[in-house]
């Protein structure tokens, strides 16, 4: 529960940085574009919602999701700390479904980290990125 509780702080934190005025703003008309070896690494703030075991799990069996992978995942907090987690990739192959999930047993809650669907093998390394 103090995962959770943590989580939550940390994205309500976090959304108050992104609302804070932009002081690094470049003061010319020129765009900057860093070179990719030169680019910082970005986070990006999402919502991720958890629920009770029982209840995540019955939305994984609508869409008749199957454990594909499972193990240790982690997961990088606002505040930079990485806890790690029990997690699971479920999926659908004849829907094209999958969810990916991380396990709180000490709450008895499970996090939907990301749902998709369309999924498929790739064709090659950047065939996800589409122009």
């Amino acid at each position: 529960m103090k995962y959770l509780i943590t989580i939550i702080l940390g994205m309500m934190l976090s959304f108050s940085v992104f609302a804070s005025p932009n002081v690094d703003a470049p003061t010319d008309d020129k765009p900057i574009i860093p070179a990719p070896e030169d680019a910082p690494k970005q986070y990006l703030p999402i919502m991720i919602q958890c629920d009770a075991a029982d209840k995540s799990l019955d939305v994984m069996e609508k869409f008749n999701e199957e454990p594909f992978i499972t193990g240790i995942f982690q997961l990088v907090l606002p505040s930079g700390q990485v806890i790690q987690q029990p997690g699971a990739v479920y999926m659908n192959p004849d829907k094209g479904t999958v969810s990916v999930v991380v396990a709180f047993t000490e709450a008895n809650k499970i996090c939907h980290i990301l749902n998709g669907s369309e999924f498929g093998p790739a064709v090659n390394q950047s065939s996800f990125l589409k122009s």
